[in-house]
């Protein structure tokens, strides 16, 4: 059960997308379940021989992340069955205490608590083979969500190479939807001696089994870690144009809806969107995948690229999947490495059929809104000419295009927005009161906005 890491560099993608959206229902795919685990988080230690021989650099200490084991084709983990979370803690970096000491404090969601009628499991791997341990610290260990050991003033180590896998047997009295597992791993270094904290959205339904409806349905959007892998076909059979393949996967719950790829080339850029109709009963679970063959001209080799899947019920709100990226290699194929630990293997969320067929749609550029905000600078008299500043707030990034100042429909002034704003120097107007209209053309990434503002001009 224990998900193991690629210590290797690897492109590791994640936030904003779209292209060819594929969905496939669970009752088409079926895989078993898994670890739904959440992102790696890191600490930096002092490399130790690198500070015996004077010449000291900073790596990675350890990588660890934490999770909750899942099945949502057969609508596992239900309220009132109990189910595993887990955490994993890697030896990176080689700090001169000969590792890293570590000790967690768990914080489970609202509505879910530890099952002490089973054990908790622990394994360490220090030569690359697993290693589960018998007789763990049992739960006379675990205190206000400390769990600690049985030696070591109640730290567990980890050296260079080894691995720390702890898994608990844990029930929900509710459902849960998107609420975090939340681990703070303390740490002892001999460098920052800094916390890590791990998290986890958790999923619990409310009906156990395949195609149970909870009486109050929610959704969910769900990744694998990493969302995007490298891969030289897609899942059907097809060659993938960058060497990638994106995935998500939505709990719809039975429920008809709208099923949607967000991507955008930055976070202030156009957002493009890919939607497909989900029809009732198509599955407890959607998942969608991608291998962005309809942006040939949007994905550029070395950029990072944002996405997220999100999905509409019918009737209902919107819900998002946390934003992810991916970076297409300089080659043009595969991805390029962020990190020591790249991603995690196993555990993949649902499944993909090889049948499944291109369901997709026109792609659809999404601009944001945008709100205008002018003030008059100084006291203009009819000598001088008015100047107006202008500020244009959109809802993301930061504006850019051209600003017009019209008075009854008669331009007065014109200018070229510089981080969100512009001072319009007007034309020379009249002593008396002029109610003068802002207008923001808007541009790629942010619709138009207008204002009003009054100016009052001196003799």
């Amino acid at each position: 059960m224990t998900r193991a890491l690629r210590i290797t560099a690897v492109l590791v993608a994640l936030l904003l997308g779209t292209g060819l959206l594929h969905p496939t229902p669970a009752s088409a795919a079926d895989r078993p379940g898994g670890w739904y685990d959440g992102s790696i988080g890191y600490t930096r230690v002092v490399n130790c021989f690198g500070l015996i021989q004077g010449t000291p650099y900073t790596e990675a200490g350890i990588g660890a992340y934490a999770g909750y084991w899942s099945d949502p084709d057969s609508g596992v983990p239900a309220v009132g069955q109990t189910f595993w979370i887990h955490y994993s803690v890697h030896g990176l970096g080689n700090p001169c205490l000969g590792g890293t000491y570590f000790r967690p404090r768990i914080a489970l969601p609202p509505g879910v608590v530890f099952d002490t009628s089973q054990q908790i499991r622990c394994g360490y791997n220090g030569s690359g083979g697993p290693a589960p341990m018998q007789g763990c610290p049992g739960w006379g260990n675990l205190a206000n969500g400390t769990y600690s050991n049985n030696r070591d003033q109640g730290l567990w180590g980890v050296a260079q190479g080894g691995r720390w896998e702890f898994q608990f047997p844990v029930r929900a009295t509710q459902p849960v939807s998107g609420a975090n597992l939340s681990i703070a791993l303390d740490t002892v270094d001999g460098n920052s001696d800094s916390t890590v904290a791990l998290r986890a959205p958790v999923y619990v339904f409310a009906v156990a089994g395949s195609g149970g409806t909870p009486a109050t349905p929610s959704y969910q959007v769900l990744y694998d870690t990493p969302s995007t892998v490298a891969a030289a076909q897609n899942p059907d059979g097809g060659a993938t144009p960058y060497g990638i393949v994106s995935e998500f996967q939505a709990i719809t719950n039975n429920r008809a809806g709208v099923l949607r790829i967000e991507f955008a080339t930055g976070l202030d850029q156009p957002i493009y969107q890919v939607e497909v109709p989900v029809p009732a009963n198509f599955g407890a679970s959607v998942y969608g995948w991608t291998d962005w063959a309809p942006f040939a001209g949007l994905i550029v080799p070395g950029r990072k690229n944002y996405w997220r899947g999100a999905f509409t019920p019918t009737g209902g709100t919107t819900v998002y999947g946390p934003m992810q990226t991916f970076t297409v290699a300089s080659s043009g194929t595969g991805t390029a490495g962020t990190g020591p630990i790249g991603g995690t293997t196993g555990g993949t969320p649902g499944g993909l059929s090889g049948s499944s067929g291109a369901i997709g749609g026109s792609v659809t550029s999404l601009k944001v809104a945008a709100r205008v905000s002018a003030k008059v600078v100084g006291k203009p008299t009819a000598r001088r000419k008015a100047k107006v500043q202008v500020v244009v707030r959109p809802a993301r990034g930061v504006a850019t295009g051209a600003v017009t100042v019209t008075e009854k429909g008669r331009k007065v002034g014109s200018g070229v927005l510089r981080g969100g704003k512009v001072v319009v120097t007007l034309k020379k107007l009249k002593a008396g009161k002029h109610r003068l209209v802002v207008r923001y053309a808007g541009s790629q990434a942010t619709s138009p906005a207008s204002a009003t503002v009054v100016l009052r001009v001196r003799r």
